[in-house]
């Protein structure tokens, strides 16, 4: 149901040149007009029906209805304005309405429910039947938003999952989502036992799913609705989750979260349940994609304004999902993107801060570590190559101090070590102190005992006063 999202993997500097030379001085409100809200941390625009739902994900927790109903027209991703939202809401109460009686007539929860899935399908289900197979009915295997549902009665499984968990949480009954690898419906609290909805058929509530349906049902029932069948060992293995997290796993289904929409999607899903690791990596994958735009469009100002309106959702994932190896390198990633922009726009020392600190967070055994590293390594490489040309011998050294191992194993690090000493020692030698010249060349040949041209370098200087 849920959808893997695709990582771009960073890219590292190239042939070193100044860093500054790639500063374009763009500005981010034009780069990107509308993005970044520091109130709620979010980066991707949202309406102000949007935020009105965002603002309701504690109440979706608490099982309120209209809070549900607002994230799940939310995460349909294709209705964002407040007219829609109202008209929907609408719809809901009067339906509720209409079948208060009906419901409060029930005997129990068990016939409350059962009630309630097939007035849903006699109220809103009604779209037209599929020309191939009416049987079917307004089924489509695709239609996975809830906003279609209102707007044309077609439905699939997720769509109309989420239909009945709003309605219910309506009328206070007790539901959960299930979710497996191929389809999704509903659990119930009926007395004292657990039933399913399959939320599909009006005729669903209570649907035992046990080794003789998925022997002798499940299969025309899958194959009928383009479904591959399901196994009494998937059933088995099912995802049983509250209200708010099957709006929030509905965020990333693939028929919905695409390159428009994913961003934003993927932001308030992490929001709803952010406690998932799944969608805490859904969350850093679109930053790091958005990084990777940015920095290939050079807009390293507008990468400092996304850094600075997420850093506390970043921190607080990677405090949260500390020993993830798929979460911990989208952080490093975004480190890396805030380091390189930092260096771009003149703020070295910073820059340098935020690399250092994320090499030490770097675990070896993630897929991708040498390439952190060896990246993350050349905006320190960048640091000191910039302290170098402007004579700041001393701190050019102290940008790489922490990093020596890492830095011999390194040809151009090596080197750039070499030329520092080397011009360090020059001056010296141009004020005629000797001795100094003479210090800094021995601490190259005890720095780099492999390095040859430091103890040429010594050699030359000879006995000079």
């Amino acid at each position: 149901m849920v959808a893997a999202c695709a990582m771009i993997a960073a890219c590292g500097p190239g042939e070193w040149r100044p860093p500054a030379a790639l500063d374009s001085h763009e500005d981010p409100m034009k780069m990107r007009p509308g993005f970044g809200n520091d109130a709620l941390h979010t980066w991707w625009p949202l309406t102000e029906a949007e935020v009105a739902a965002v603002s309701g994900i504690e109440r979706a927790r608490q099982g309120d209805a209209h809070a549900l109903l607002a994230l799940a027209v939310f995460a349909s991703a294709d209705k964002r304005d407040g007219e829609s939202y109202a008209r929907y809401a609408d719809r809901v109460d009067r339906f509720v309405e209409g079948v208060r009686k009906t419901m409060e007539g029930s005997a129990d929860d068990w016939h409350r429910g059962d009630a309630l899935n097939r007035a849903m399908h006699a109220s809103f289900l009604t779209g037209a039947p599929d020309r191939k197979d009416p049987e079917l009915g307004a089924y489509q295997l695709d239609q996975a938003r809830l906003t279609r549902v209102f707007e044309e009665g077609h439905f699939n499984c997720i769509s109309s999952a989420l239909l009945y968990t709003i309605l219910a949480r309506a009328f206070t009954l007790s539901v959960r989502g299930v979710i497996t690898t191929t389809h999704a419906f509903v659990e119930a609290d009926a007395a004292d036992k657990r039933v399913d909805v399959e939320t599909t058929t009006s005729d669903g509530y209570g649907r035992v799913h046990d080794e003789h349906y998925y022997a002798e049902q499940a299969v025309k029932w899958s194959s009928s609705r383009g479904l591959k069948p399901m196994t009494f060992d998937d059933y088995k293995k099912r995802d049983i989750v509250p209200p708010y997290a099957f709006v929030a796993r509905s965020m990333n289904d693939a028929r919905i979260s695409n390159s428009d929409t994913q961003g934003r999607l993927s932001e308030v899903a992490a929001m709803i349940e952010p406690d998932n690791a799944d969608l805490a990596y859904n969350r850093m994958v679109a930053y790091v994609n958005e990084g990777k735009w940015l920095y290939d469009h050079k807009a390293s100002r507008t990468m400092l304004r996304l850094v600075e309106v997420i850093a506390p959702v970043v921190s607080d994932i990677a405090t949260k999902f500390a020993s993830n190896a798929k979460v911990m390198p989208l952080v490093a990633w975004m480190a890396w993107y805030d380091a390189a922009a930092l260096e771009i726009v003149g703020r070295g020392d910073e820059a340098l801060s935020v690399a250092d600190d994320a090499l030490d967070r770097v675990d070896p055994s993630w897929s991708d570590a040498a390439l952190l590293k060896n990246d993350l390594l050349g905006v320190l490489l960048d640091r000191m190559t910039e302290l170098q040309t402007k004579g700041e011998y001393e701190k050019s050294l102290a940008a790489v101090a922490k990093r020596i191992p890492a830095c011999l194993a390194n040809a151009a690090c090596q080197n750039n070590l070499y030329l520092t000493f080397d011009g360090w020692s020059a001056r010296f030698q141009q004020a005629n102190d000797y001795p100094g010249a003479r210090k800094v060349l021995e601490r190259c040949i005890a720095l780099l005992p492999g390095d040859t041209r430091c103890r040429a370098a010594l050699e030359t200087i000879g006995s000079a006063k």
